[in-house]
């Protein structure tokens, strides 16, 4: 299988390098900081979290059969990404996916309608899924959260190809959107608005969103070296 073969030529490729200096405990091949289940796994010990993982808004309610297979597929394609780092072990803090539904609320939503709800959700959610005495930190579960509306839905159940075939061309995307984007007075020279902002939201390969682009934006300039226009799709 394509995804197979591919763990395979990434294990093959560690196997011939040099013993690194801080060697990864999951993939001792591999220094621990380019292994983002490592990563990840040291930013819950930094905050004191226990969950992790960019909750989901349901922004289409079209079909209940699609929105199961979409959500089948990215829960494969996070696994696999996990199974390359070796850290599998890192699924218990991260499933289920946090989804938040609501046909009235969130049909149709816009990335404005989702990033009101979620700064609201935001202010309660660390106490309440962490612990007690929890604050957001630095946690980017608390800073991003991915809006799936019908064209990525469609995106990802119809133009991607199935798992587990590698969606190399990046054909199926989620939107993930900035919690602390604000609007400014002048859009980008020469662009037309989307949603009426810029840089409020991009749109991000399913495959990599929930484990690398995670891991990516804990460091908070990360945003803006990684943000591109949609309709280009970010792969991290």
């Amino acid at each position: 299988m394509a995804d197979d073969a591919l763990h395979a030529r990434f294990t093959a490729l560690l196997q011939s390098l040099p013993p690194p200096s801080s060697p990864s405990p999951r993939t001792p091949q591999y220094s621990t900081h380019s292994n983002n289940a490592d990563n990840i796994e040291r930013y819950l010990h930094e905050d004191s979290h226990t969950k992790w993982g960019f909750i989901i808004y349901r922004c289409t309610y079209a079909s209940d059969a699609d929105w199961a297979v979409f959500m089948d597929r990215l829960r494969y394609r996070t696994s696999s990404a996990l199974e390359t780092y070796n850290g599998l072990d890192m699924l218990d803090s991260l499933l289920p996916f946090t989804v938040i539904e609501d046909r009235q609320a969130f049909d149709n939503a816009t990335a404005a309608t989702v990033r009101d709800h979620f700064k609201r959700w935001v202010a309660s959610a660390p106490q309440e899924e962490q612990s007690q005495n929890a604050s957001a930190g630095l946690s980017q579960r608390y800073r991003y959260c991915v809006q799936v509306d019908k064209m990525a839905l469609e995106a990802v159940i119809r133009d991607a190809p199935a798992p587990p075939a590698v969606d190399a061309s990046r054909k199926g995307w989620v939107n993930l959107v900035w919690r602390d984007w604000v609007p400014i007075d002048e859009e980008g020279e020469g662009e037309e608005p989307l949603e009426g902002n810029v840089e409020g939201w991009m749109r991000v390969a399913y495959q990599s969103v929930m484990l690398d682009m995670y891991a990516l934006l804990r460091d908070l300039n990360s945003w803006f070296i990684e943000y591109r226009r949609p309709p280009e799709v970010v792969c991290a």
